[in-house]
């Protein structure tokens, strides 16, 4: 056989440019992270992952927290994806950006619930990243979770809460998770050589935004998580990349504009303050092909007392998707229908089947969709009134992946919803909310070479 046609494949490990003295963090260490992954070879974009160490560090100390009596935690469903605000790609050589995503962590909180069961937790995401989600069907399930040591690991001995499963060793848990962004979720081959080589960044996030209080949420004895922080350490970048036979170098170097086309995720950020509220977006993109958005209390935001990845309900009692004023792509309202009898809004439905169903659509078919953590209870308002939840809207733009263009249009919807305090305990108190919204898009990379890259919205 012809050594020239035979395609060698190779897994790279890749340390940050941006070393420093190795420690990585908000407060202590660098607080970015940035990897360079060459310019030779054929990156396999679904095989890039980020591994680390993750120390919960208590002030005056430097190894992990490992005592069971000071319960401070990452969140459920991010686990330690929690540490990432933002990411960046971009060409090395050109300095191009690709794609950015700004709260990134919040996004990862939809896309883990939404496509992830329980039971997958359990078994995948936990030893990937110690998350370990919240997924029931019935209020004495969800009550055990939250609040019985049945549910509970036990190290060494000690009962240990699944919030708190990272403090495993003194020196870190290390973690390993796939990087979620539109590029790499486009399932093809990045010549690095085209598109001049790929940086990474990414910006971490404030310690209040990863690390919370989680005895004080469940009612037990309350810690002060003020008093930690978090750090990064051994930080990597696992990639594979294939390296190309000299005939087919030779045959795509003859192609001197060479087009890429490609995923990416848009993001935005809305306040919500008024029960009657319309969010639009500028896009920008000539392709939209689906979006969602989650919601949580303002006052949770970057809050030690509080699960900052939790995907809250704001009770929302109608939901319209729209294109300039228009209903697109639904041609209808999204109202879940309110009980006359049932006096009591704790216990009104909150979750129309078809809010469910269209928010599981941004992610392709609902009927694909074999494993996720979203139900009727856990996305209810009591999960809200719980302080956490599992719950978002979301729709698809096209069934044939095609997309609509966003190119001169605004994209949003208009919610009417009670936005209850869910720390009141009544059912009149509000509080504003905030709405992360996130839009998938096909664009595609056009290449100049020797000259640069441009990206074709």
């Amino acid at each position: 056989m012809d050594s020239s046609t035979i395609l060698t494949k190779r897994f790279l490990s890749i340390n940050p440019v941006n070393s420093g003295e190795g420690v990585y963090g908000y407060s202590n260490g660098l607080p970015q992270l940035i990897f360079n992954l060459g310019n030779t070879g054929l990156l396999q974009t679904s095989e890039v992952r980020l591994s680390f160490n993750l120390r919960i560090v208590e002030t005056g100390t430097t190894v992990n927290n490992v005592d069971p009596a000071k319960q401070v935690s990452v969140g459920f469903f991010n686990g330690a994806e929690s540490v990432m605000d933002e990411i960046e790609i971009s060409s090395t050589n050109y300095g191009r950006s690709l794609e950015r995503i700004d709260h990134y962590a919040r996004m990862n909180a939809s896309v883990n619930s939404a496509l992830h069961s329980k039971s997958q937790y359990d078994s995948h995401l936990n030893h990937e990243q110690g998350s370990c989600g919240v997924g029931i069907t019935t209020r004495q399930q969800l009550d055990e979770e939250l609040l019985s040591d049945a549910q509970h690991f036990v190290v060494n001995g000690e009962v240990k809460h699944q919030g708190i499963i990272m403090r495993n060793d003194v020196q870190g848990r290390e973690c390993s998770m796939r990087v979620v962004c539109g590029l790499f979720l486009s399932q093809q081959e990045i010549s690095l050589n085209d598109v001049g080589g790929l940086t990474l960044r990414i910006k971490l996030a404030p310690n209040e935004a990863v690390l919370s209080d989680i005895a004080a949420i469940t009612g037990e004895a309350a810690a002060t998580p003020s008093d930690f922080h978090y750090e990064i350490i051994n930080p990597r970048l696992i990639a594979g990349c294939v390296m190309e036979t000299p005939m087919a170098q030779q045959q795509r170097l003859a192609n001197q504009t060479p087009t890429l086309p490609f995923l990416s995720y848009h993001s935005f950020y809305n306040n919500i303050i008024s029960t009657d509220f319309q969010a639009l977006h500028k896009i920008n993109a000539a392709a939209v092909i689906s979006v969602f958005s989650n919601f949580i209390p303002s006052k949770n935001l970057n809050n030690y007392n509080a699960f900052s990845d939790a995907q809250m309900n704001p009770n929302i009692q109608e939901l319209v998707f729209q294109k300039d004023g228009m209903r697109v792509p639904l041609q209808y309202e999204l109202r879940p229908e309110q009980d006359r009898v049932l006096t009591d809004d704790d216990d009104q439905p909150t979750t129309f089947p078809a809010v469910l169903y269209h928010y599981l659509s941004a992610w392709g078919a609902p009927a694909d969709r074999l494993k996720s953590s979203i139900n009727p209870l856990i996305s209810a308002i009591r999960a809200t009134n719980d302080e956490f939840g599992c719950f978002g809207i979301g729709a698809s733009y096209d069934t044939e992946h095609q997309g609509i263009s966003g190119k001169v249009a605004n994209l949003g919807f208009q919610i009417k919803s009670k936005l209850l305090d869910p720390d009141a305990g009544d059912n009149t108190t509000q509080t504003p909310y905030s709405a992360f919204s996130y839009y998938l898009c096909k664009q595609e990379l056009v290449v100049n070479r020797g000259q640069g890259v441009a990206v074709v919205n």
